[in-house]
């Protein structure tokens, strides 16, 4: 009997250095497998980066141009009309017309007074 026993025992120590073996090739590749799972990651966000900084890039460059300028200016403005429209008075160009003409008046005489208006005249 002693025979079939140490024959069982190497045969189980056989197995358990097989499954050790495939263990540690199984974690072998895992780490490779992650390793290159961080190494797409980070070339995504590296190419994500060069793409933000290159629309940064464009957008300033654009947004220094006059014609953008003006442009985002002329939306603003419209924008503004729509959200608050002022209800339209035909004295209101009475008021202002009237303060253009006292405006350039004053300028002509060379006393012109900051903060006077001819509004309530």
């Amino acid at each position: 009997m002693r025979p079939l026993l140490s024959q069982e025992t190497a045969q189980l120590e056989a197995d358990a250095f097989v499954r050790r073996q495939q263990v540690a090739l199984a974690a072998e590749v895992k780490a490779v497998l992650d390793s290159w799972v961080r190494f797409e990651q980070q070339e995504k966000e590296n190419e994500q980066a060069r793409l933000v900084k290159a629309i940064v890039d464009k957008v300033l460059k654009s947004v220094s141009e006059d014609k953008t300028q003006k442009d985002v200016l002329v939306w603003a403005v419209s924008e503004v009309d729509r959200e608050y429209p002022v209800p339209f008075h035909p004295q209101f160009l009475l008021v202002v017309d009237e303060w253009w003409w006292f405006r350039r008046a004053s300028q002509a005489k060379g006393n012109l007074s900051i903060g006077r208006s001819c509004v309530g005249r």
